[in-house]
């Protein structure tokens, strides 16, 4: 004998929606309701497909009110999100970044460096001198 299919009725969907928009996974939404994850897949697809759409819309909408009714954070947050704004960034640096140890490198490689600076100082309009 072949089992029958529960087919979820109006509420039920309703139950749906609202689980699927708030990120509940399908599984659990299926036991919920008292289905099988196949049958709430069959049943259901649109609920879980537009579920969550429809909450960030909803969510969307709030967040533009409150920025027009002059939420400055709501404001802010609109501008960087949906706006394109961005904080300036500001790099500064002084110093070395790290530390070397020039008593580690051969006396020939270090006046080859050496002899490469110069030159490349001169050709800057540098004195060229070490």
């Amino acid at each position: 004998m072949a089992f029958k299919a529960k087919i979820p009725n109006a509420e039920q969907r309703k139950l749906v929606q609202s689980m699927a928009a708030v990120g509940i996974p399908h599984d659990l939404i299926a036991r919920v309701i008292g289905v099988s994850g196949k049958t709430l897949r069959k049943h259901c697809r649109e609920e879980l497909d537009l579920a969550e759409a429809k909450a960030n819309a909803e969510v969307a909408g709030f967040l533009f009110n409150s920025a027009k009714s002059g939420n400055v954070a709501a404001q802010i947050f609109w501008l960087k999100t949906r706006g394109g704004w961005k904080e300036p960034v500001q790099v500064q640096h002084s110093g070395a970044v790290g530390i070397y140890d020039l008593s580690k490198i051969p006396t020939h490689e270090l006046r080859t460096v050496i002899a490469i600076l110069s030159a490349a100082g001169t050709a800057q309009g540098g004195t060229g001198a070490a």
